[in-house]
């Protein structure tokens, strides 16, 4: 129509934003009571500690009960398995403290965390992403 620039027939158009607001990568190391961090492919961020190991058939409900395991770290994607993997372990052997993954910079991290807890049946998930 001819005099209406940048709306169409009177609809005012919203700008556009990202898909998902940007967000501070979350301190690996929680505070809180002891405990340890299990490591699933890859190492141990500096300063937590724990224990790492090469993937999720190394973790076991002794091991976890042993170490007095308070969160889980993995990769999103590693060599041989993904962090659906690693989540669906965790909840097979019992596992009930967070899993955190390690990502690289994602439009949407939230819908990976909320696609790995549904996938693990509510399992608590965390998507921490470097910095760009």
């Amino acid at each position: 129509m001819p005099g209406i620039e940048g709306e169409r027939a009177g609809i005012a158009r919203r700008p556009r934003r990202d898909t998902a607001p940007r967000r501070r990568a979350v301190p690996v190391a929680l505070a809180g009571d002891g405990g340890m961090t299990v490591a699933l492919g890859c190492a141990l961020p500096e300063g937590v500690e724990g224990v790492a190991l090469a993937g999720p058939e190394a973790v076991d409900a002794v091991l976890l009960a042993t170490l007095e395991a308070r969160q889980v770290i993995c990769p999103l994607v590693a060599e041989r398995f993904d962090a659906l993997a690693v989540a669906a372990r965790l909840v097979q052997v019992g596992f009930a403290g967070p899993l955190l993954v390690l990502a690289p910079p994602l439009p949407n991290p939230r819908m990976v965390e909320r696609e790995i807890r549904n996938q693990s049946g509510g399992l608590e998930v965390r998507v921490v992403t470097r910095e760009r």
